[in-house]
């Protein structure tokens, strides 16, 4: 379905081919920035069928959408061999397949690992060059957990997480993490349009990385390295508020 804006409106579309013993299907996401006002095409004609000779047209379409071909999030089959139905699956994207049917649970349990590694007594996860530890602070209202859990953002950085050294947050000293979080504080003290507070910022004590349920966003754009500052005016954007 198309909305008045020339949006589609589902996330995902199915390719399918059925055959007498056979079925064979696959998903792909749909991006609502496929579909446009007015489409230009190209498509090629073959002049004959025992050459390779080829022509091509041009065409224009209002209200067309091009179907997705590339960014595959899985395929499945089933087919019935010997009159016994069987059933297979090719996974590409997990994170995608989660999100196209709303349930969440993979990007939790991924992200419930990322918190495992931070917080085992052995060989943890750890950030900068300095391998300083994390420690996740609940408060009385809510774990870190939960609030991660409560976000898909969230849950999807601590998902993807893997502390490998290709993250920036990994390859700095504990020094300079120091500065970017006082930076960020300052900008907080500075400016009154800042939308978050300095309670949202996690910090330094005896070379541990304090997290509260709080801060936690903050804490996910630096394991991203999203924090943005404007060089023109000097704001520093957070992408989870």
């Amino acid at each position: 379905m198309i909305n008045d804006k020339y949006e589609f409106t589902y996330d995902f579309i199915v390719y399918a081919n059925q055959t007498d013993d056979k079925f064979v299907g696959a998903i792909f996401p749909f991006q609502k920035t496929l579909v446009v006002k007015k489409k230009t095409f190209m498509f090629f004609k073959s002049h004959l069928a025992d050459t390779k000779a080829r022509s091509f047209e041009i065409a224009s379409f209002n209200k067309a959408f091009q179907l997705p071909v590339v960014n595959n999030v899985c395929n499945f089959y089933k087919s019935a061999p010997d009159q016994e139905t069987i059933f297979k699956a090719n996974i590409f994207d997990v994170f995608w397949l989660d999100m196209l049917f709303q349930s969440g649970q993979t990007k939790k349990q991924y992200a419930a690992k990322t918190f495992d590694r931070f917080e085992r007594e052995s060989d943890p996860l750890t950030l900068t060059s300095d391998a300083i530890r994390v420690e996740f602070k609940d408060d009385e209202k809510k774990s870190v957990r939960d609030a991660v859990y409560a976000d898909d953002y969230l849950s999807n950085t601590f998902g993807k997480f893997s502390g490998s050294k290709h993250y920036k947050i990994q390859s700095i000293p504990m020094v300079t993490l120091s500065n970017v979080l006082e930076e960020i504080k300052a900008f907080v003290r500075s400016d009154a349009s800042a939308g978050f507070g300095l309670e949202n910022i996690p910090s330094l004590v005896n070379n541990r990385l304090v997290v509260t349920p709080n801060s936690v966003p903050v804490f996910s754009a630096l394991l991203e390295n999203k924090v943005i500052k404007r060089l023109l005016n000097g704001v520093i954007e957070i992408p989870y508020y």
